[in-house]
């Protein structure tokens, strides 16, 4: 009994370990990103501001007018994707409500496309209790998480995410699964750290899963990463019962 005690002890603190270095590495990004995002941005500027120029040089050109407008759409999308990343990664202010977990749940699939909601998504509802939350962030959590079981499930004919909403103890519980290849082991430790990505850089700056840990944590929750049964990953969403 006493070794069984002692180990769950040691488990706990190593949990807890892991969890102070990801706020660390969330922290030192919140710092960097400011002066990160405004040096992009000026270079961003700089390319904008040549590519117009060239276009009133080069009106006659429709090849050069062409490229040049794949340019400036590139600028404008970068720019884009920094301010989205800048915002995940800046002090974010909660506005909470006491509501049942399957609101954000419902509104993250709402925002899913008809092309993401062509993988079919099981949703079970076993919960009948409220937590506090701010729907919001919430809901970005949950649509995050879809989106990344989504782009894992992409090319495979027999995909599916099953999400389960339930209470357990004294938490509430979301629960996204899918079946598709699974996180590296050697992934599983950096998958919440401020701009880690397995994906290409271009469409992707690893900052989804970060931001999801902050919000959830921010609620006094916990979002852990698990292999779902069978084959794949879900990410559990543990937000405290009110």
């Amino acid at each position: 009994m006493i070794f069984t005690f002692s180990r769950y002890k040691t488990l706990e603190q190593l949990d807890h370990n892991a969890n102070e270095d990801i706020v660390k590495k969330m922290r030192t990004a919140s710092l960097g990103v400011k002066a990160f995002t405004h040096s992009v941005k000026n270079h961003l500027l700089a390319i904008r501001s040549e590519a117009e120029f060239l276009r009133e040089k080069l009106a006659d050109d429709p090849e050069a007018l062409y490229s040049l407008k794949l340019i400036l759409n590139s600028c404008a999308d970068s720019y884009e994707m920094i301010d989205n990343a800048s915002d995940k990664l800046s002090t974010i202010s909660l506005k909470l409500t006491v509501c049942r977990l399957h609101v954000p749940v419902e509104a993250a699939l709402a925002k899913l496309t008809s092309a993401e909601q062509a993988v079919p998504i099981e949703v079970i509802r076993l919960s009948k209790n409220k937590v506090r939350m701010d729907q919001k962030h919430i809901t970005e959590v949950c649509y995050n998480i879809m989106i990344n079981a989504i782009e894992a499930l992409r090319g495979r004919s027999n995909g599916q995410i099953t999400i389960r909403i339930e209470d357990q103890d004294t938490w509430g519980c979301i629960a996204i699964a899918d079946n598709g290849p699974g996180i590296a082991p050697e992934h599983k430790h950096d998958v919440f750290s401020p701009f880690f990505t397995t994906k290409s850089t271009s469409t992707n700056w690893g900052v989804g899963l970060s931001y999801c840990h902050k919000i959830v944590t921010a609620h006094d929750g916990k979002i852990e990463l698990g292999d779902a049964e069978g084959n794949g990953t879900v990410f559990k969403i543990f937000l405290p019962l009110t």
